[in-house]
């Protein structure tokens, strides 16, 4: 479930997780390492979602392996141009607990008509 409230304040998140059966997945709009870390500890979110195009490759790599020692899923979270999901997907080939990167669809123009 994709941002079912916001991330902040983390305690109702941590109360949504624990009565839900479907693993929460949040942190698109996060930043910090320590923001991820709270997410973890204190929310106890089953699926982590860093943006890399807000994060960087660096730190989403670190909330990776943050996510790897709490045994806890990643979902890369992109929206961004073709290039921005490559570098989404190498940070996920990266991560040994990446679930998937995901991917924004986008409208390809109607071919020109056939003059046939």
């Amino acid at each position: 479930l994709e941002d079912p409230i916001p991330p902040r304040p983390i305690e109702p998140l941590a109360h949504l997780q624990a009565a839900i059966g479907t693993p929460v997945s949040t942190g698109e709009n996060l930043y910090a390492l320590e923001d991820f870390w709270d997410l973890l500890t204190v929310g106890r979110v089953r699926v982590l979602a860093p943006d890399v195009q807000k994060t960087g490759l660096l730190r989403a790599m670190q909330v990776g392996q943050m996510a790897d020692l709490r045994f806890v899923n990643v979902a890369i979270h992109n929206i961004a141009s073709p290039v921005g999901f490559v570098a989404a997907a190498h940070v996920a080939a990266a991560t040994p607990t990446a679930a998937r990167a995901s991917r924004r669809r986008t409208r390809r123009p109607a071919p020109p008509p056939s003059s046939t």
